[in-house]
């Protein structure tokens, strides 16, 4: 089967919404689907997801059958995740391909739903008592125009982490809480030669996203227009960057560094929150990458700085599960979906507070953040409390909501390396951001008649 690009989707999507692959969709269907009843018998279905610990995914669908005797899960399926899973669920959606279960990426509920691939779940049993549990930016994720479509897998808190070790030799008493002092530790750590470069690489159009949202702003408004080429903070917070970057040289890189971050020869990282408990060397079996480098032991998150003294907060992804519009069995996946991505047959998290618990994933459940096993297992390598207060504050990725935000992010990522490197001005950079941004609306809205 050939596979997809986006454009490629776009059109089809767009001529789906009148005919085309979506009616084929809506005909193969499950009847009633919206108001599912239990299949007579048992019935098996079919799992797809990408490769991360299928061993520990396995575990949790043994447990799942044994709650429920007349489903059998097949799987897990696996493969790459991210753009090539994207690629892989496209096409399998464009060519009818019969699914169940799935792994849905935050950047992907838009399209999957304005496409008609996803089941929407709001009138699945115990749906709405997920919703009051959920962190407020989590929320954001699981619905789509205030529709139900996913369940939580985990989400990747973006956060700054900083080795303690550097900050003691220069004798800083606690990380940054704002640009000015990330500056003036960054600095610090080149003139006494901790490290050459405080900051590994080049500043991202990621991490000026995070800078944004940690300063209590959005990029976008309610009805996806870009309105952050508008505000002077984010061309300080660009300018910011520049300058750390071709004039401090706080940010920079050597060829053939390998790990520079986890291996003591940078000061200073933004990730997801998740990758501390592996980069401390305390994840449990067997993760990608090497479980702990040289600077194990010495890592640890913290409040993520602002250009807003006393602001924090920060960009989330959510990572979910959902159910194809076109399963025979749309009750029995949305059990699955509901018991790996909400509660099992005691009411508990458990599922999620396994992830937690072995690999560091965090959870989408604000209850689990007060329980004691899952705040005791964070002694060691993380602070469960400063990750608690940027959890607090964040925010979905900016533009999520917007089927076009995807190939949008890649465009603007190009726009502003081209400006870190000196050839393209801040302003001009931002205005072609915001120009790509409409382009995307404008397409969008033309393939699906708007």
């Amino acid at each position: 089967m050939s596979q997809i690009t986006r454009r490629t989707f776009v059109r089809r999507a767009g001529a789906a919404g009148v005919g085309g692959a979506a009616a084929a969709i809506a005909a193969c269907s499950a009847p009633g689907a919206e108001r599912p009843v239990q299949s007579k018998g048992p019935v098996t279905i079919k799992l797809a997801m990408w490769n991360y610990r299928p061993d520990i995914v396995r575990s949790n669908l043994d447990r799942f059958e044994q709650e429920h005797p007349g489903v059998k899960v097949d799987g897990p399926e696996t493969g790459d995740c991210c753009a090539k899973y994207r690629e892989r669920m496209n096409t399998n959606f464009v060519g009818g391909y019969p699914m169940d279960a799935m792994y849905m990426r935050d950047e992907d509920v838009a399209e999957w739903a304005e496409a008609k691939w996803i089941l929407p779940l709001d009138k699945m049993p115990g749906a709405k008592d997920l919703a009051k549990d959920e962190y407020g930016f989590v929320h954001e994720q699981t619905h789509y125009k205030g529709t139900r479509y996913g369940t939580i897998y985990y989400i990747g808190l973006q956060e700054m982490l900083y080795n303690k070790q550097h900050l003691a030799e220069i004798g800083a008493k606690e990380p940054p809480q704002t640009y000015d002092k990330l500056r003036e530790l960054g600095l610090q750590l080149k003139r006494q030669r901790i490290v050459e470069f405080p900051i590994w690489g080049t500043p991202s159009e990621g991490l000026l996203e995070v800078a944004y949202l940690a300063s209590g702003k959005r990029m976008f408004d309610a009805q996806n227009n870009a309105t952050f080429g508008k505000d002077p903070l984010f061309k300080q917070l660009v300018e910011w960057h520049v300058r750390a970057f071709q004039g401090d040289k706080i940010f920079g890189s050597q060829p053939d560094v390998q790990a520079p971050f986890e291996n003591g020869m940078s000061s200073f990282a933004w990730t997801s929150f998740y990758d501390l408990k592996r980069l401390n060397g305390m994840a449990s079996g067997a993760v990608a990458g090497k479980a702990g480098g040289g600077a194990a032991g010495q890592l640890m998150n913290a409040v993520n700085p602002s250009f807003v003294p006393g602001k924090t907060g920060g960009s989330g992804i959510c990572r979910q599960y959902a159910v194809a519009k076109n399963t025979k069995y749309p009750l029995e996946c949305w059990k699955l979906i509901y018991f790996l991505g909400g509660k099992d047959g005691a009411g508990k998290y458990s599922v999620a507070k396994r992830w937690w618990l072995e690999q560091g994933l965090w959870f989408g459940y604000k209850p689990l953040e007060q329980d004691p096993e899952v705040r005791r297992s964070a002694d060691g390598w993380g602070d469960i409390v400063a990750a608690g207060k940027v959890i607090q504050a964040a925010a979905p990725r900016p533009g999520i909501t917007a089927p076009w935000s995807d190939q949008w992010r890649k465009d603007f990522t190009a726009v502003i390396k081209d400006v870190m490197e000196g050839k393209l001005s801040s302003k001009d950079g931002i205005e072609r951001g915001g120009q790509l941004w409409d382009q995307g609306k404008a397409d969008f809205e033309r393939s699906h008649g708007r």
